[in-house]
C-alpha cells in the first residue's frame, strides 16, 4: 500500500515540475518584444520585373508602395524587360525608379552560358 502512495507522490511531483516548466517556457515565448526603432530598420528594395504588364503594373506598384515600412527606408524599382505595350509609361507615372532594357537573354544562367561561350 505504501508503494502506491509513494508512486502517486512521485508522479504528482513530475507533473507539477513539467507544468511549471511548460508555463515558464510559454511565458518567455509570448513575452512582448519591443519594436525596433526606425534607426535599426534596414533599407528594403523591392524590384518588380515587368514585360507587357500594362493591365496589372499600376496595382502592383501601389501595393509595393503601400507596404507598412518607413518610407525613407523603402525603395521600389520597376525593370521593364522590353515591353511592347504601355508598361513603361504607366510605371514612369509613379514616383519610383523605372528602368528599361531590350528584351534579351533570360536569367542569370543564360548570361553565364553566354560569358562562358565568349572565352
Amino acid at each position: 500500500m505504501e508503494l502506491h502512495i509513494l508512486l502517486i507522490y512521485i508522479l504528482a511531483y513530475v507533473g507539477l515540475f513539467t507544468t511549471a516548466f511548460y508555463a515558464l517556457s510559454m511565458a518567455s515565448y509570448y513575452r512582448k518584444k519591443d519594436n525596433p526603432s526606425e534607426a535599426e530598420d534596414k533599407s528594403v528594395s523591392i524590384v518588380i520585373p515587368a514585360h507587357n504588364e500594362e493591365k496589372d503594373i499600376a496595382k502592383t506598384i501601389k501595393s509595393a508602395i503601400g507596404i507598412n515600412y518607413p518610407k525613407g527606408k523603402l525603395e521600389v524599382i520597376v525593370v521593364d524587360d522590353g515591353s511592347t505595350d504601355s508598361t513603361y509609361a504607366i510605371a514612369k507615372s509613379f514616383p519610383i525608379a523605372v528602368f528599361t532594357k531590350k528584351k534579351g537573354r533570360q536569367g542569370r544562367s543564360a548570361e553565364l552560358r553566354h560569358r562562358a561561350s565568349q572565352k
